[in-house]
């Protein structure tokens, strides 16, 4: 038979606590005649917690927070409109995020526009930006790879790439 849980005990202990007081209570217990106020119990009445496990659990998830973040174009080349893809992995403890953003042509690099965590979500929004007045005319397939490290990993259940061009 496993041990009882710390909450079963003090559940037993409160209800046989008041069992026991039952008929014995007065309504002079704190006029000072003969009613005797323990300082103890008067320190006790106010800290009492139900579930001390949630108050741990608490204390030891932080939310997750991004220490630092960067983007580096792979290769630029012609492409097609349906050029857009992403994929995210775990490497090392450091979030990685690759694919392919379109653009107007070839001569552009990939820009973090903005990271946000939102509940348990990473939402990564990459841009473009021009390198070059003059290039050729295509579609172009822009391949980048972003790096995060993010303070509290464990946390994130999903990431969400979001490309605008």
């Amino acid at each position: 038979m496993p041990a009882p849980s710390r909450r079963t005990v003090l559940r037993s202990v409160a209800a046989g606590a008041v069992i026991g007081t039952a008929g014995c209570l007065r309504d002079d217990l704190n006029t000072g005649d003969g009613g005797d106020t323990d300082a103890t119990d008067a320190e006790n009445d106010g800290n009492r917690s139900t579930d001390d496990s949630t108050d741990d659990e608490t204390e030891e998830r932080m939310e997750p927070s991004i220490q630092s973040r960067d983007i580096s174009t792979v290769e630029t080349s012609c492409g097609t409109q349906d050029s857009d893809s992403s994929r995210s992995t775990i490497d090392d403890d450091e979030l990685l995020v690759s694919g392919t953003i379109t653009a107007p042509n070839p001569c552009h690099d990939a820009t973090l526009e903005e990271t946000v965590i939102e509940d348990s979500e990473l939402v990564v929004t990459i841009g473009i930006e021009s390198t070059a007045e003059v290039c050729q005319d295509c579609i172009g397939a822009i391949e980048y790879i972003a790096r995060f490290d993010v303070e509290g990993l464990d946390q994130i259940e999903d990431v969400m790439v979001e490309h605008v061009s």
